[in-house]
């Protein structure tokens, strides 16, 4: 990937950073037949949560009620906010799986890593949390500089990502961070 390459950086809306964090890392635009959209999470959030509340009651009801769908791990309506679970079956969709870092053997698939990490944000200060805390973004390799960092809530699309020369380091540091994740994406023949 060469600066020309990085032409995705999908700026925040909502809590659609699960969303952006896919395209980012797949640098996938709205034209791309492949690109992840809020209504493919919020499909893969509802199937996960019917599948939890099958197993956990003796429903066999297909359906999802609002109620439902407000106490669901997996996402919160209409604003995103989605799961581990979401991205991970949001990315096997496009071939791309996810590895707890650090790891090894990753061999040369290795497509970039999703990091969540806790955030403060409006939604949370006036909801005293009820919205979550909790925010995706990817970094990917790049041929000239290393490693850059692809946020949307840092991302005004017009200035330039940030430079990442050594990748380890910077992922022991938001590691270091109470509660913060990275995950290494790995294609998939």
């Amino acid at each position: 990937m060469t600066d020309n390459d990085i032409r995705i950086v999908d700026a925040q809306r909502r809590q659609l950073c699960a969303v952006h964090a896919i395209n980012n890392l797949l640098q996938l635009s709205s034209t791309d037949p492949d690109v992840a959209t809020k209504e493919e999470l919020d499909e893969i959030a509802d199937s996960l949560t019917l599948v939890e509340k099958q197993l956990s009651s003796s429903s066999s009801s297909g359906t999802l009620s609002w109620y439902d769908r407000v106490r669901s791990n997996h996402s919160m309506p209409v604003l995103g906010n989605y799961s581990y679970e979401v991205l991970e079956a949001a990315l096997m969709k496009r071939r791309v799986h996810l590895h707890w870092w650090p790891c090894s053997n990753l061999g040369n698939n290795l497509v970039g890593y999703v990091i969540n990490v806790g955030s403060s944000s409006i939604w949370n200060t006036m909801t005293m949390g009820l919205f979550g805390g909790r925010h995706w973004y990817a970094i990917v390799p790049n041929e000239n500089l290393g490693w850059i960092e692809l946020d949307s809530k840092k991302a005004d699309n017009r200035s330039a990502p940030l430079a990442i020369p050594d990748v380890n380091t910077y992922l022991q540091e938001v590691v270091a961070i109470d509660g913060n994740l990275v995950f290494a994406c790995v294609m998939t023949q």
